[in-house]
């Protein structure tokens, strides 16, 4: 294996205006290990789809089981009739959190008769419409205090605008026990967008005056109003070269951006260079048969190649259904261009690297352990997998005093292509700012980053 190398964060730009609160059930197309589809709400893309019945014409059809397992635990059990990959009619749905539907779904969604119990025992049993309760019956969750997300510095760069959604479990005392990202444009208003959201204040959703958990989807619109300190254009998220089926009515799109790392000793030594890649996007939305086929630097291929396997998209459709596709992307990568843009933290972080005697903490050192309010897991693409087969690889980074990641590099893996994907990983994860006696404080951190699948039980 190569050496592998410190990477920079490699940023470009987007751009916020407004915000609101949605009660939202979103799903997501997934496939099992027979190539059949299902639309399951609820579910994530990194999820593991099994079933026990036929599938008919690439979708699982008829009477049957399906389970959905989230990072190698069960996580929803459906039993229905389904057509075309879409829950009709009667169906018992169980979640591992102790919540339970049983009665009817129209396309995957309650609607019509049934009985809902949430996790804390509350219960409604009635009339449901496309997924939700009377209106007379219930609050919606609503906030208390708004989130107000700042439009970030290394951003003011460039003149582009952006769309984050995050869904935000809002538990029955009203505080946020978990966040998904259903759109992102950039990593850096990402990062703003759950920053902003988990200082906000809420009041539950409830049903007849008890208090419910309930997900709440909320979009932030970035746009830039300041005056451009840099009159340039980022081709960070270049539009893919779709080279599908010509008669594609929605051709596949970015879903979620991931970060794109540079690495840190070609930036050091102002190495530029491009990568381009081909990729295969299935019916779910999820990157396969991702190819560098060219690259002036490895790591730089590498690097482009992580990216598009740790990003989510939009399937193409054709006739209403999504289906398979694939594309073509060039990503440059110049340390003078317009394309790279270092944040003031990461080159506050280099100085004091640089110093003779740099300010830098270990964990121990801290008034509590590193706490992080943001993580999500690493994309196991399948061309790695094995059954139950895990892989591990372990990352290094710096927690700065905004509790931000920087300069993640490898320390250990036996996969260079999972090193990459765990930088990309680890690039979006926000941690409570690290403190020593109540100040905030610069910290290098040590964690194994875990590539599994989910076993057959």
């Amino acid at each position: 294996m190569s050496q592998y190398l410190k990477c920079i964060l490699f940023l470009a730009c987007f751009s916020l205006s407004s915000h609101s609160l949605a009660e939202e059930e979103t799903g997501v197309w997934l496939i099992d290990k027979n190539g059949c589809k299902a639309y399951l709400v609820g579910a994530e893309p990194s999820d593991t789809l099994l079933w026990d019945g036929d599938c008919i014409d690439g979708y699982i059809s008829g009477k049957g089981t399906a389970m959905l397992r989230s990072h190698g635990k069960l996580s929803l059990t459906m039993k229905a009739s389904f057509y075309k990959g879409q829950a009709e009619g009667h169906a018992i749905v169980e979640y591992a959190d102790g919540a339970k539907y049983e009665g009817t779904l129209v396309h995957g969604v309650e609607d019509g008769s049934g009985r809902r119990t949430w996790p804390n025992g509350v219960v409604y049993s009635g009339l449901f419409s496309k997924g939700e309760i009377p209106a007379n019956r219930f609050k919606q969750a609503d906030y208390v205090e708004k989130p107000a997300a700042s439009f970030p510095e290394v951003m003011s760069y460039y003149g582009h605008k952006g769309k984050i959604i995050l869904r935000a479990n809002i538990d029955q005392t009203g505080r946020v026990t978990e966040l998904k990202v259903d759109q992102s444009h950039h990593p850096a208003f990402e990062k703003a967008a759950i920053k902003a959201i988990l200082k906000a204040k809420f009041s539950p959703r409830k049903l007849d005056n008890q208090a419910i958990p309930a997900w709440v989807q909320v979009p932030f619109t970035f746009t830039f109003k300041g005056d451009f300190k840099k009159q340039a254009t980022s081709t960070y998220r270049s539009e893919l070269e779709d080279r599908s089926d010509p008669e594609v009515t929605e051709p596949v799109q970015y879903k979620v951006v991931a970060p794109v790392v540079y690495p840190f000793e070609l930036y050091q030594q102002s190495v530029d260079g491009s990568a381009t890649i081909t990729a295969t996007i299935n019916p779910a939305g999820e990157p396969s048969n991702v190819k560098v086929i060219k690259a002036t630097h490895e790591a730089f291929g590498r690097a482009t190649k992580a990216m598009i396997e740790s990003s989510l998209f939009t399937p193409a459709y054709k006739d209403n259904a999504p289906i398979w596709s694939s594309f073509t992307f060039e990503q440059t990568f110049t340390k003078l261009g317009r394309d790279v843009v270092i944040s003031e933290n990461t080159l506050q972080l280099l100085d004091e690297l640089n110093s003779k005697t740099p300010d830098i903490h270990k964990m121990q050192e801290l008034d509590k352990k590193l706490n992080p309010l943001y993580a999500p897991r690493p994309v196991f693409p399948a061309e790695y997998r094995a059954k139950d087969a895990s892989q591990r690889v372990l990352v290094e980074f710096y927690v700065d005093k905004q509790g931000e990641v920087q300069l993640p590099h490898i320390i250990k893996a036996d996969n260079e292509d999972l090193a990459w994907i765990a930088l990309s990983t680890v690039s979006r994860w926000l941690f409570e700012p690290p403190t020593i006696k109540g100040k905030p404080v610069d910290v290098v951190a040590k964690i194994p980053v875990v590539f599994e699948i989910d076993a057959v039980e």
